[in-house]
């Protein structure tokens, strides 16, 4: 009897351990359906044209982008004098500077020069903190403004002339200064209504 009481027990156990099991089982939520989203598309920058704002001055709150990669190379010889030993040598060393200004930098108006009220040069700084990323922008034959390769570098507090180039450029091999341009719709509506108007006097119309 003991032992049918206790297989009883066992199997009543066993089913409880079962069904527990089983409506303790996590349930899994559903992920809704993805949906694709709209991405917002910057318009690219555009060239800067002489008769875009010809008012331009030093100050105003425009970004200009250099069209290209603008790269900078400069090779600043130095020569040295050295006594060793009772000989005189003279040593020739050089310096390189390397500067490089990525595509599509901004850069902000440093300078201007205009001839009969028109911008025909304007100097662009590309960084804050150091005048060597100022490069010159000149007008072009189609009235865009492109790169003067003719820059300065300074090293040791001397300026040295030196070449700008281009990397990425097209056929052309001009780098041209853009800027961000965007259309935005303006209307104005003028409404009015006839209020009517009332003749007034008199007048004697005399029949012959």
């Amino acid at each position: 009897m003991k032992t049918k009481i206790f297989l009883l027990a066992v199997f009543l156990l066993l089913v409880v351990i079962f069904w527990g099991c089983k409506t303790s089982q996590p349930t899994i939520q559903q992920q809704p359906p993805e949906t694709p989203s709209s991405t917002a598309t910057q318009k690219p920058p555009q060239r800067w044209y002489q008769g875009t704002y010809p008012g331009i001055s030093v100050g105003d709150p425009v970004n200009f982008y250099n069209e290209f990669q603008i790269e900078v190379s400069a090779k600043i010889p130095k020569k040295v004098l050295m006594l060793q030993d009772g000989t005189t040598y003279y040593v020739d060393s050089s310096t390189v500077i390397n500067m490089l200004v990525p595509k599509l930098t901004p850069g902000i108006l440093k300078e201007v020069k205009k001839e009969n009220g028109l911008p025909t040069r304007m100097k662009i700084s590309f960084d804050e903190n150091n005048p060597d990323y100022t490069f010159s922008f000149f007008v072009y034959q189609d009235k865009t403004f492109v790169l003067d390769a003719n820059c300065l570098v300074t090293y040791e507090g001397k300026k040295y002339k030196t070449q700008a180039f281009i990397r990425g450029g097209d056929k052309t091999g001009l780098n041209h200064l853009l800027s961000n341009f965007e259309s935005v719709e303006s209307t104005n509506k003028i409404e009015s209504s006839a209020g009517g108007v009332n003749a007034v006097g008199t007048k004697v119309i005399k029949n012959e």
